[in-house]
């Protein structure tokens, strides 16, 4: 089954022979534009190939014309909504030392109900570099609490009550980190920072955190290249559409 990306996508270009620029980020451009409303399944690859559209190169071209091939093939695909609830659940995921330069990336999905369809989707390269998969996972889990947040609040000024929220985890050490509001092992004040912010969030009954096992993750299809079956249980799930 075609899939948007190689296992090898985020590895550094093999060819680097430089491209036309103005008609590579046209077309990426429209890609993002279309990421954004309806496609979040191709969200990790545009959002990679963004950050190389001031100099992009053939092995750059090559990974946008398998994202253009992939959608071809499954141009009927799209995103549809059936929330049963209004209490946001936030599945939030991440993968350690992903990029050339050892950074890790988060990938994040909210939906209204616990399946009904992405209401927003994040898949971005991490800011700081992670000594551990446990680590990664908390920089994750720090970057979506302000957005949900924020619904959080607009959901109560319309009259609405959302508590707890729910927001699933795949790691079990991060978890505990967060309810306890530090790592013994930890002496970073950037982290230790994180740690506290989400402890507050749990103590104040705004979120309640909980263990999702990896293969149900959802947001793992943003954090790194999937292919076979797991790709496109989770694509459907992400979607909320119907296996094809």
């Amino acid at each position: 089954m075609a899939t948007p990306s190689l296992p090898s996508f985020f590895e550094e270009a093999v060819n680097k022979t430089p491209v036309e620029k103005f008609s590579f980020m046209s077309m990426l451009m429209k890609l993002m534009y279309l990421a954004k409303r309806t496609r979040a399944d191709i969200l990790k690859e545009v959002c990679y190939l963004s950050t190389k559209g001031q100099t992009p190169v053939i092995s750059d071209q090559h990974k946008l014309d398998r994202v253009l091939s992939y959608l071809r093939g499954t141009w009927s695909l799209m995103t549809t909504f059936s929330p049963t609830s209004l209490i946001p659940h936030l599945y939030v995921d991440a993968s350690s030392t992903t990029h050339v330069d050892m950074k890790g990336h988060t990938g994040c999905v909210m939906m209204m109900s616990p399946r009904g369809g992405p209401m927003w989707v994040a898949s971005v390269k991490q800011k700081l570099v992670s000594k551990s998969s446990t680590e990664a996972e908390l920089i994750a889990l720090d970057y979506p609490i302000s957005q949900l947040m924020a619904v959080k609040y607009l959901l109560n000024d319309l009259g609405y009550t959302c508590d707890p929220m729910i927001v699933y985890q795949d790691n079990k050490s991060t978890i505990k980190m967060t309810e306890k509001g530090y790592d013994c092992g930890s002496n970073t004040k950037h982290i230790m920072v994180r740690y506290f912010y989400i402890k507050e969030r749990i103590e104040n009954g705004d979120i309640n955190v909980c263990y999702l096992p990896t293969e149900d993750m959802i947001a793992d299809l943003l954090t790194k290249p999937l292919t076979g079956k797991l790709f496109l249980r989770l694509r459907n799930l992400m979607l909320n559409i119907n296996s094809v």
